[in-house]
């Protein structure tokens, strides 16, 4: 069933720690960027272990985010601090590059 509710709410989160069998995230990554590691952080908590998490992150050369990454390859390489990275795909349309992946809770 979907579910949507306020991930940086710790309060919220006690009643669905390990909950999610799989979370999908379209933007979230992007606009959450000030507060990526405690989303991160959060996501580990409410997903189940063997859990997927789902996310598309659109990355403009312009982005937002670069102020807090400086490129994806950083931003990546954190997200695999909290999740195994499974898939990454990559397109390049309209002077953007769009990442869609799949990550496991291990």
């Amino acid at each position: 069933s979907f579910e949507y509710f306020d991930i940086l709410d710790e309060t919220h989160l006690a009643t669905q720690m390990n909950h999610f069998d799989c979370i999908t995230a379209v933007e979230s990554l992007y606009y959450l960027a000030p507060e990526y590691d405690l989303m991160l952080t959060n996501f580990k908590k409410i997903l189940k272990k063997g859990g997927l998490f789902l996310f598309q992150w659109n990355w403009p050369r312009d982005a937002y985010t670069n102020k807090y990454f400086g490129d994806p390859e950083t931003a990546f390489f954190k997200f695999n601090k909290y999740f195994y990275l499974k898939y990454l795909l990559t397109s390049f349309p309209y002077n953007r590059r769009i990442y869609w992946g799949i990550g496991l809770n291990l």
